[in-house]
């Protein structure tokens, strides 16, 4: 659902169903914004720093059905997270979040 909104909004979205697959992605092309959901298919804080470092320039959120602090809490360890998001979150305010990141439009 999130995906079909952020496309309805413009946004090019590649969709990755594991860290593995999300790293190699970062690998191959720059990206703007990078969102992971943390429980993809588990969490993985190693290639979530990964991404991190593969993508320094691009907007690091994490998307979780957890409380929103107990999501910073798992997430902590990882430098370089922007934005921590609701899953509870309606799609159109998470693409309005992310839209209003530094240097976009």
């Amino acid at each position: 659902m999130l995906g079909l909104t952020l496309r309805d909004a413009g946004w090019d979205v590649v969709e990755a169903d594991s860290y593995v697959t999300a790293l190699i992605a970062v690998r191959q092309a720059p990206f703007d914004v990078v969102l992971a959901d943390i429980w993809m298919p588990e969490p993985d804080m190693e290639s979530l720093a990964a991404i991190r470092e593969e993508a320094p320039h691009a907007m690091l959120a994490v998307m979780s059905s957890l409380d929103i602090d107990q999501a910073r809490e798992l997430v902590s360890e990882v430098r370089g997270i922007d934005m921590v998001l609701s899953k509870r979150t309606a799609p159109e305010e998470i693409a309005a979040a992310l839209d209003r990141r530094p240097g976009s439009s």
